[in-house]
Parts: C-alpha cells; structure tokens; sequence
C-alpha cells in the first residue's frame, strides 16, 4: 500500500541522484590513485541504498507508475489537457547550438496536469490532480471513462479538494471519504 511523504521521497532521490554523478565524476579522477576510487563506490552505494529504500517504503515508485499512465491518457486527450509553457532549458539549448549565428526565438514545451499524493493500491487509489490554467472539474469528470479505463478499473470520480486541487479516485467501487487512505 502506497502511504507516505512521496514529496520528501522525491527530493532525496534527486539529492541522491546529484551526489551520485558528483561522486562518479570524482571517481574518474581517482582512477589512477589505486583503491581510492572504492572508497567513493563505498560512499555511492551508502547515499542511493537508504534513499531507495525510503523511497519505496514512502511509496515513490507507485505514484511515478500512476503518474506515467496519467501522463499518457492527459498527452492523448489532447485539448486542454496539455498547455505550452516557456522553456529556459530548451531556450538555452536552441541558443548554444545556433552558436550566436541566427536569432532562436524563445522555446515551450509541453507540461500535463500532475498527478501527487497517491495513496492506496493497484485495485484502488486516491490523489490530488494539479490542473493546468483554465481547466474546470467538469473538464476531468467528462473525461472520466478514459482514466477508468486507462487504470483497469470500473470506477473513476473527480471531485474539488482544497488549495484548487482536484480529488482523484479509482476502484472497483466508489470508495466512500471515510475510507479515503488518509492518515
């Protein structure tokens, strides 16, 4: 069952993930100095084991599995599901590989609604959507029959929560709020 603080999970594994190439690039440097390079293994494999580990007992590695279906279905539905938001990372990129020759105007890229804070199992599960500007309930609920069937379920309801997060929930059954995988 999928209970936990994904959002913690999440930064320490992108910590960890950073440590580890810091590692690895000092590692190359270490190469030549014998068994200096087995102490820097040593420390990688001490930061990415408990980090991993916490993060699947947080339940990190469900919610990106449903997050990955959700991103699918939101890319298919197409419409306003998907918005193009400016891209600093792709403007750079553009702009190093014009080398200053031609004007690159700035880059989007595509973002979809997020999916976070799923707790539950495969059979049944809740989370909170992020909906993209301008998006209304009305927009998930008339959708609601794509996810159902997306996530192998038969039911699939959308309802506001708070801070203008939408309320996901998916199941065999329509699972009551008292029963809402909630701590």
């Amino acid at each position: 069952m999928a209970q936990g603080n994904t959002k913690l999970a999440r930064g320490l594994v992108w910590f960890a993930a950073f440590v580890s190439v810091a590692l690895l690039l000092m590692m190359c440097s270490l190469a030549s100095m014998g068994a200096a390079w087995l102490l820097a293994l040593l420390l990688m494999m001490l930061v990415d084991g408990p980090v991993a580990l916490y993060a699947y007992q947080q339940g990190l590695f469900f919610e990106m599995g449903i997050q990955r279906t959700w991103s699918a279905v939101c890319r298919n539905l197409g419409g306003n599901f998907s918005a193009e938001v400016f891209s600093l990372g792709n403007s750079v990129r553009a702009g190093l590989e014009s080398r200053g020759k031609y004007y690159v105007p700035n880059q989007t890229k595509t973002v979809y609604p997020r999916l976070r804070e799923v707790r539950g199992t495969r059979e049944a599960w809740t989370g909170l959507v992020k909906p993209n500007p301008g998006q209304t309930i009305n927009d998930y609920q008339d959708q609601a029959d794509a996810y159902a069937l997306a996530y192998h379920s038969a039911f699939c309801q959308f309802e506001l929560a708070e801070k203008g997060l939408i309320r996901i929930r998916v199941g065999q059954m329509p699972i009551p709020e008292a029963y809402d995988f909630e701590e």
